[in-house]
């Protein structure tokens, strides 16, 4: 399904409805992937995401059991799991992640480590840029 960029679809999939990862195990939705572009307008590539999704497990270095994974976590796995994979398909890699799980959705930059409220997308001249799309 494709989302397009403003769109509340994806933000209506439950966390059932999202790929996750935890120490022992990764879960993948029936219908995997659910969405072909987020609503930044970034293209989802599946093999990243479940690379993402190994990178929240006892596999990942960088894991740590028990602690809340923070997006600096995630910007390391982005970093080391996801964008290899990325580009390993031919995908311009991720540089931007957002969590819009919580109340209050934060962005950080793969490239800079810069975080801010809401959900952003990068320039796509300069993708140090963070823009916010909702």
């Amino acid at each position: 399904t494709a989302c397009p960029a403003g769109s509340d679809l994806e933000s209506s999939y439950t966390n059932e409805d999202r790929a996750r990862g935890d120490t022992d195990w990764i879960s993948l939705p029936s219908g995997f992937p659910l969405l072909t572009v987020l609503r930044t307008g970034d293209k989802v590539d599946p093999l990243a995401i479940i690379h993402h999704e190994f990178g929240h497990t006892r596999y990942y270095p960088g894991h740590r059991p028990g602690k809340d994974v923070t997006l600096q976590d995630e910007r390391d796995i982005v970093i080391h799991r996801e964008n290899p994979a990325r580009m390993v398909n031919h995908n311009e890699p991720r540089y931007a992640y957002y969590n819009d799980k919580e109340e209050a959705p934060r962005t950080i930059n793969i490239i800079t480590g810069e975080e801010k409220g809401g959900i952003h997308t990068t320039d796509k001249a300069d993708p140090r840029i963070l823009i916010q799309v909702k």
